[in-house]
This record gives C-alpha cells, sequence and structure tokens, in this order.
C-alpha cells in the first residue's frame, strides 16, 4: 500500500508525501521495476551492497517508489536518471527542479517530493527512544 498526502497550501503546494508499506507493495515494485529498470546503476549497486535481507528489501522498495512518484509527477524521461547522495546521505536528483527526501525503518518508509529548496522526512520505529526536543519531534 502506497498511501499519498499532497499539500496544495502555501508556497509548498504540490508537495508530495508517500508513505510505503513494504509487506504490501513490494511485489508489485519489484515486478515494475523488473519491466522499467528504472533505479540508476549507482542505486542499485548501493542497494545491493546490503547484507541483510529484510534492510536490503525495504530499501529497494522505498527506492523504487520514489522512482514511481517522481515519473508520476515528472514524468518517464527522467526514468534511470542518477541520485546523487550528500555527505549525509540525503538524495538529490540534479536537474529535477526538486527537493526530495526519503526514511525507511524496518518494513515501512516515507517519501517526499516538494517543489521548495527543502524538504525532508523521518520515520522511525514505535520502540526507538528518540532524543529529541519535543518542539522539534
Amino acid at each position: 500500500m502506497i498511501e499519498e498526502k499532497s499539500d496544495v497550501t502555501g508556497s509548498a503546494s504540490n508537495t508530495h508525501v508517500w508513505y510505503v508499506d513494504v509487506a504490501v507493495c513490494a511485489g508489485a515494485l519489484q515486478s515494475w521495476q523488473d519491466r522499467a529498470g528504472a533505479l540508476d546503476v549507482a542505486t542499485r549497486a548501493r542497494l545491493d551492497q546490503i547484507k541483510n535481507d529484510n534492510e536490503r528489501k525495504t530499501r529497494f522498495t522505498v527506492h523504487s517508489a520514489l522512482r514511481v512518484l517522481i515519473e508520476h509527477t515528472k514524468g518517464p524521461s527522467w526514468r534511470n536518471k542518477p541520485l546523487v547522495y550528500s555527505s549525509a546521505g540525503k538524495p538529490s536528483m540534479p536537474g529535477l527542479g526538486q527537493s526530495l527526501s526519503l526514511s525507511h525503518t524496518k518494513g515501512v518508509g516515507l517519501i517526499a517530493l516538494s517543489p521548495s529548496p527543502t524538504v525532508g522526512v523521518d520515520i522511525e520505529a514505535r520502540h526507538r527512544c528518540i532524543k529529541m526536543q519535543p518542539e522539534r519531534q
């Protein structure tokens, strides 16, 4: 299941946020990826280095969902375009004209794509203790 929430107010209009349930949509996204080959070579290599099968499946599914979102909003000409990662691991796609963010934890992911200069999402497992000021949470 992929759920979309889009903000249509203020300067962040057309910001798309997707929640990705890996157990529900991994098969469909794997099938789409097999046909479309939408992931770029560097991202595939990065994902192939993950030794834990569940972690690799989660990240693959979330990255595939990101590619679906990019094609949904920008068109199929963006297929296979390389993602570039900052030193902190934040992905971007040069020339896209939108900022993107993705986060994942055990079996789920969160993706944002926005025309705003920066966007950020984070998803954590419920049991994890988050050390952050309450107003930032």
